[in-house]
């Protein structure tokens, strides 16, 4: 027969190894973060060229349309850094600790909050390439099979978002 408290007392360390573990994701945090900085200094620096390129050639008439292009690439690359920060604070939120001082918009319920996010986060990234696909075609077939290759993944991750809406949290 085993003795009850050996048991609780040889539970305990792998209970608390496991809660521990928890803090593992500070790793997944950290990078999350630090790649969404890279990315802010990235955009910045295509901005900064953009605008110096635009003034370098002013009255090209194919600047404007250039000019475009890079502002919404540059866009879109801000636009996956912040939702890069927002899903490297729900980790935080999730696995570390609760971060009771942020707007509602920015809080993290469950993984399947942050799923939701980096789905519609390639949604836009493929809208945009589709975009600045459309503006640089000439001629030829070629947008049509880019254009229902990205129609398709856009699909795939929808129903995966619609799927997730209607599945119940499995929160306690």
């Amino acid at each position: 027969m085993s003795d009850p408290e050996q048991e609780k007392s040889s539970a305990s360390p792998m209970l608390r190894a496991v809660g521990w573990s928890r803090y593992i994701t500070v790793l997944a945090v950290f990078g999350t973060f630090l790649g969404a900085l890279f990315l802010l200094i990235a955009g910045t620096l295509d901005l900064l060229s953009a605008i110096v390129s635009a003034f370098a050639n002013i009255g090209n008439a194919h600047m404007s349309g250039h000019l475009k292009i890079e502002l919404v690439e540059t866009v879109d690359t801000f636009l996956v850094a912040i939702v890069l920060i927002v899903i490297a604070l729900g980790l935080y939120q999730l696995f570390v600790s609760p971060i009771q001082e942020l707007p509602p918009w920015l809080r993290a319920h469950s993984v399947g909050d942050l799923e939701k996010r980096l789905a519609g986060m390639v949604i836009t990234v493929l809208a945009v390439i589709f975009l600045i696909q459309a503006v640089q075609w000439d001629s030829g077939i070629d947008i049509l099979w880019i254009g229902l290759s990205i129609g398709a993944v856009i699909v795939a991750v929808a129903y995966f978002l619609r799927i997730e809406e209607t599945e119940p949290d499995h929160e306690e």
